[in-house]
């Protein structure tokens, strides 16, 4: 790489060493935060340019502030709009650098990150995903899978089996539903007759 870019690789540990200076878990969704608010484009690397542009951005000037910033990272992806945003960018930047579609391992982990404690199905979906022989999912699963999290309930009442899911989320209510406890209410109804 050249001197215009921060790199993770074997003998490029700088962006690493950042990470650790501003006390920021690289493995963790305030580093996929704050790669968003730097415009970062590729995964383990950070160009002069996003990094100054993205430091102004978040109204940093030194590593204090920055300390303190990363901090606060949380809520800068509060608002609904700010999420499904940051959930986007989150597709890209995981995905292969001229790939079309995410990998199955870069999808898991990345919704294991970004999405917990956002989709009370998170781990019955990574498990179907591992399980199923897909190679990668594309932008529109991965998008619609942000509005089945938010919107669909846990109990998957309120699924409509005729809404336009792709095909995977569909597959995927049709293994969970048998998995499913029973409800409160069919156990009551049951019982009453």
């Amino acid at each position: 790489p050249s001197s215009d870019v921060i790199s993770v690789d074997a003998n490029h540990d700088g962006l690493l060493r950042f990470f650790q200076e501003i006390q920021l878990d690289v493995y963790s969704v305030h580093a996929l935060i704050f790669s968003w608010r730097l415009g970062v484009a590729v995964q383990g690397q950070i160009t002069r340019e996003e990094f100054s542009n993205g430091l102004m951005a978040l109204g940093c000037d030194s590593v204090d502030k920055l300390k303190t910033r990363v901090s606060q990272l949380d809520n800068d992806i509060r608002q609904p709009a700010k999420f499904k945003e940051f959930y986007g960018y989150t597709f890209n930047f995981a995905k292969d650098t001229g790939a079309k579609n995410l990998g199955i391992e870069d999808a898991l982990r990345t919704w294991k990150v970004v999405l917990a404690g956002k989709f009370p199905l998170l781990d019955e979906w990574c498990t179907f995903v591992a399980q199923h022989d897909r190679r990668s999912i594309t932008r529109d699963t991965w998008n619609l899978l942000l509005d089945f999290a938010l919107t669909i309930n846990s109990d998957l009442a309120n699924y409509d089996d005729e809404g336009a899911w792709p095909i995977l989320i569909d597959e995927f209510v049709d293994w969970l539903r048998p998995r499913l406890p029973a409800t409160a209410t069919s156990t009551t109804s049951s019982s009453m007759s």
